[in-house]
């Protein structure tokens, strides 16, 4: 499969397009956007330019939402958040669907989403204790892989970054959490998003 999207809206095809939280497009309903005191920081930063192609470090294992973490580098969404004395990776979101997986599933965890920046974050209900994380069994697809927009926090659990984005009508592919195209491999750039996408306009998932 393959695609061709023009440049300048790559950023905003691609937040439409994120298979993670934003596989969807639906969007979470008034009483699923309540505020949270566990909602993640926004993504930061500017699209990085690519910087002399050496390729990216292998991605250590990085858990989805629910799962117990030390440290953001332990979670795909670079987010582990204290809760109720329990530090828990949070997934980003826009609707409660993308907060379920193997994990969170029928454990009542909702999508705290501002609709004024476009930008939620799920938040694990009263009570919730965090997964051990060696029951995470990690995806093995590399950044660049084709993978299955499934819609729901289920999405980019065979791949190794954790996470699935797809850009325009082009195909799905895995990809992981960045903050400079340092952290890519050396045919991708970090993106406003934070995360990797193909340095050309033209890509074929493997």
């Amino acid at each position: 499969m393959s695609f061709s999207a023009a440049r300048q809206l790559r950023a905003s095809l691609l937040f439409l397009t994120f298979a993670l939280g934003c596989g969807s497009l639906k969007q979470a309903s008034p009483d699923e956007a309540s505020s949270s005191d566990t909602a993640l920081p926004a993504p930061a930063g500017s699209p990085s330019q690519p910087d002399g192609g050496e390729p990216a470090p292998e991605a250590r294992i990085v858990r989805p939402g629910g799962y117990c973490c030390s440290s953001d580098a332990d979670c795909r969404s670079h987010a582990c958040v204290e809760v109720e004395g329990q530090k828990i990776c949070l997934d980003r979101c826009r609707a409660t669907v993308t907060c379920e997986n193997a994990a969170t599933n029928g454990a009542g965890f909702t999508c705290d989403w501002d609709r004024v920046t476009d930008y939620g974050s799920c938040r694990p209900p009263p009570g919730f204790t965090c997964v051990p994380p060696e029951r995470f069994v990690p995806g093995t697809r590399k950044d660049g892989d084709c993978c299955a927009a499934r819609g729901n926090g289920e999405a980019g659990s065979e791949c190794a970054g954790g996470l699935c984005q797809g850009l325009g009508d082009g195909p799905y592919f895995c990809t992981r959490f960045c903050t400079s195209t340092k952290d890519c491999p050396s045919s991708m750039i970090c993106n406003a998003l934070s995360t990797c996408e193909p340095a050309t306009d033209t890509y074929e998932c493997r």
